[in-house]
């Protein structure tokens, strides 16, 4: 550090600059960083909301027009524009499945990071804590981007699934079609994590929970180092 200031002090000399703008250009730039580098973390989560904000409007509607006195005289068009619109949210999943995954992972070892940093890390004064805080937020408003609308879709597409499904009892003169229409329908669908988490409310516990867990853990290491030294 003491090398850099050196270099920064003659580089700031020659330009007839006082060295405190160096330190002032490194704090900001130290603090934007993650910011640049999460901006297609960004461009995604606000792509991957605004999908998700479209289905839920078009579940909502549909949702609404199947619970209607009349839906027995155009169930038929009805399920051609839910086909449609699970289709289209299988669609968002299998590309964006992976990214989102990425983001909430990466959403989890920066607040870890973060706990490590303002519990392990001396601090000076308050601005030392700007850094940490404003990475922290960043990094919660893109895993909230991907979870929170994805777990309302699911909560959405579930709801008017079980209306799909009630058709079965409500026009029982279309039974025995409805039966082989409804049978493609069996299998749920949800936006995930990579495929391998149905993203739902409750991840938000299990994010928070798990990043608690392991700096508990690490903060209990390192007392019991310092302990035994």
């Amino acid at each position: 550090m003491e090398r850099i200031s050196l270099n920064s002090s003659l580089i700031f000399n020659l330009l007839n600059l006082p060295p405190k703008y160096y330190y002032l250009n490194y704090n900001i730039f130290v603090l934007i960083y993650p910011i640049v580098f999460g901006i297609p973390f960004s461009l995604i989560a606000t792509y991957y909301s605004f999908v998700c904000g479209y289905l839920k409007s078009l579940f909502d509607e549909l949702t609404l027009e199947l619970r209607g006195q009349f839906v027995e005289h155009h169930y038929q068009q009805l399920l051609e524009v839910y086909d449609r619109t699970v289709n289209v949210m299988n669609t968002l999943d299998a590309y964006f499945s992976y990214p989102a995954f990425v983001i909430v992972s990466s959403s989890m070892v920066a607040h870890f990071w973060v706990g490590c940093n303002l519990v392990f890390t001396p601090k000076e004064n308050y601005e030392s804590y700007l850094f940490p805080l404003t990475f922290a937020i960043f990094y919660l408003f893109l895993s909230q981007s991907i979870v929170l609308p994805a777990s309302i879709v699911n909560a959405a597409a579930k709801l008017t699934k079980d209306e799909v499904t009630s058709l079965l009892g409500r026009i029982p003169s279309r039974y025995k079609e409805l039966k082989i229409r409804l049978a493609v329908y069996k299998r749920d669908n949800a936006l995930s994590l990579w495929k391998i988490y149905d993203i739902d409310k409750s991840l938000n516990v299990s994010i928070f929970g798990t990043v608690i867990t392991y700096g508990i853990l690490i903060a209990t290491l390192k007392i019991s180092q310092e302990t035994k030294n």
